[in-house]
């Protein structure tokens, strides 16, 4: 994953210059100092394996994620890795306990 990886994924998204996607720190040590850098840097390998095991891209996955979780940012990220706002009931399983 190169510089260009990173520099087309609010294009991708059609997010170019909106304040979702605009540098900021919050909370935490910020390896580069973009919020989206190191979100795709931190959970790419995750989506990866997801992405493998579900038949699905991991940009995919990474784009929702972080439109849904403003970047990683929103409460329910930060305390719970919970991305996407999905909550559950019932038997813990595999995919979430």
């Amino acid at each position: 994953m190169g510089k260009e990886f990173f520099l087309r994924v609010p294009t991708v998204l059609g997010l170019q210059g909106a304040p979702e996607i605009l540098p900021t720190q919050i909370g935490g040590l910020s390896k580069t100092g973009n919020k989206q850098i190191d979100f795709v840097f931190n959970l790419y390998d995750i989506a990866v394996k997801v992405g493998k095991k579900f038949n699905l891209a991991p940009l995919i996955i990474l784009a929702q994620a972080s439109i849904e979780s403003a970047w990683g940012t929103s409460l329910l990220a930060k305390m719970n890795n919970n991305f996407f706002g999905v909550t559950a009931f019932g038997k813990p399983n595999q995919y979430w306990d």
